[in-house]
Order: structure tokens, then C-alpha cells, then sequence
């Protein structure tokens, strides 16, 4: 009887895996702070209501494209972390052209733009510093 009990066991070689590099493990969790911060990037164009979409680039379409490139790395970065080294590298990127932009591009002349501006160079440069700490975090071996 304990021979059939042990026989419909399949004894896998060398153990249960093994858990993730506490390094990958923390750098997931700045991929997904970076996540919600590109999310906001999205939504405050239309929160603030600045710029306008036309055929010309304006801060208000780089930040819903920045934002959306932010978001599409950052679930690359948090699924795969060890797979994706360049995602945080590319994060750091998009957050210092976010921090530029809002003195490159336009905004709406008849609004106050401060707010933009503010939020812009607060948002890219959260998002450059959290993109920095996760190439570092996930690049440490």
C-alpha cells in the first residue's frame, strides 16, 4: 500500500523553484509606481484641461502618448522584469522629454498653463527618477 501511495507522486529534480532576486522583486514594485504615475500622465491633460488635440503636437497629445508608453513599459517591466532590462532605461527617457516638453511643445493660449507645467515637470521627473531606480534594482545581479 505505501508503495502505490509513493509511486503516484512525480518527484520533480531539484526542488521547488527558487523565489526571485529581491532586487527583481523590488524592482517590479517601482515599475508599478511608475505605472500609476503614466496613468495619471493620461488623465491630467483632461483633468486640467490644457491643449487641445489638432494636427499640430501639443503638450496635451505628448502627454496621452508619453503616458501611454509609460503604461505599455511599465506592465512589461512589472511582468518581466529580468526579461526587460531596457524598460527602465527608456522610462528615464520618456520622463525627461515629458520634464522638456512642457517648455518645447505649445499649450492652449486661452488657459492658464501653469498647472500643465507643473504637473509635466513633477510627472517626468517622477517618472525619470522611478525609471533610474528600477534599471538599478533590476540590472543588479
Amino acid at each position: 500500500m505505501d508503495q502505490e501511495i509513493r509511486s503516484s507522486f512525480t518527484i520533480v529534480e531539484g526542488g521547488p523553484p527558487e523565489p526571485a532576486p529581491r532586487s527583481l522583486t523590488l524592482g517590479a514594485t517601482f515599475f508599478a509606481l511608475t505605472f500609476l504615475v503614466g496613468l495619471w500622465l493620461v488623465v491630467s491633460p483632461f483633468v486640467f484641461g490644457y491643449g487641445m488635440v489638432g494636427a499640430r503636437l501639443t503638450v496635451h497629445v505628448n502627454d496621452v502618448l508619453a503616458g501611454t508608453v509609460v503604461v505599455v513599459l511599465c506592465l512589461v517591466g512589472m511582468m518581466a522584469p529580468q526579461e526587460a532590462p531596457w524598460a527602465g532605461p527608456v522610462l528615464t527617457v520618456v520622463g525627461v522629454w515629458v520634464a522638456a516638453a512642457s517648455h518645447l511643445l505649445t499649450y492652449r493660449q486661452e488657459s492658464d498653463t501653469t498647472p500643465a507645467m507643473v504637473n509635466d515637470l513633477v510627472v517626468g521627473g517622477v517618472i525619470a527618477l522611478l525609471g533610474g531606480i528600477a534599471t538599478v534594482l533590476v540590472t543588479r545581479r
